[in-house]
């Protein structure tokens, strides 16, 4: 709904929604790995972000503010501390603790045989347990640290 002028029509579809959805998560997340960030200034960001609600209320503009502060070359805390501050207008409960995903059975084995995999260069081994942990809806993302691991995001498939 933020995405609309209050006065014009909403154009609502269930993929809006889940891409709402998808990016609200990704935001929240965001903002929490913000919060231990080092400290610094925002720029004029929140003056902006009041002229777009002086202007009748406009929401569209303030969530594109969002979007720019978010890939903005800010501060990590100064970002998640002017998120905070907006979200108490905007709404969108981005100090919303997100539940704690648990493994399926038998998966953290397939992790560590992946992780050995990697570790001897087994890349096609590495793959085939990445396929096998996908189908048991856990999705591996290889990172400098080391190999992170997360829900798989469902796709709706058309009819």
């Amino acid at each position: 709904m933020l995405q609309a002028k209050y006065r014009t029509k909403l154009n609502f579809s269930v993929e809006g929604l889940a891409g709402a959805d998808r990016a609200l998560a990704q935001l929240r997340e965001r903002v929490r790995e913000w919060s231990s960030g080092p400290d610094g200034a925002a720029a004029d960001y929140d003056a902006r972000f009041r002229a777009a609600l002086d202007d009748d209320l406009d929401l569209p503009s303030a969530m594109a503010l969002v979007s720019e502060l978010a890939r903005a070359d800010v501060a990590p805390r100064a970002k998640a501390r002017l998120l905070q501050d907006w979200d108490r207008v905007l709404g969108l409960d981005l100090g919303r603790e997100q539940p704690v995903a648990k493994l399926p059975d038998g998966a953290a084995e397939l992790l560590a045989a992946r992780d050995r995999a990697r570790a001897a260069r087994d890349f096609a081994t590495s793959d085939r347990l990445r396929r096998s942990l996908a189908a048991m809806g856990v999705q591996v993302v290889d990172t400098p640290e080391g190999q992170q691991w997360k829900p798989a995001t469902l796709r709706r498939e058309r009819n």
